[in-house]
């Protein structure tokens, strides 16, 4: 197996255990982001900035 097979595997993993850690529900994951963008002090999930200030490549202006 290559490098790039592993990492591949690693993030596919951390999907999978995240989304069994939720119920692979997207209401459950999504409240527990926001929980925890309120403790940690960063913006981890806007569900309104969705199109919001996005450049014409697709990438967010911060």
């Amino acid at each position: 197996m290559n490098m790039k097979d592993e990492v591949l595997q690693e993030v596919w993993k951390a999907k999978d255990d995240l989304g069994a850690r939720h119920n692979y529900d997207v209401h459950r994951l999504a409240e527990a982001l926001q929980a925890k963008e309120g403790t940690s002090g960063h913006a981890i999930l806007d569900l309104h900035a969705r199109g919001k200030d996005r450049r014409s490549d697709g990438s967010v202006r911060h």
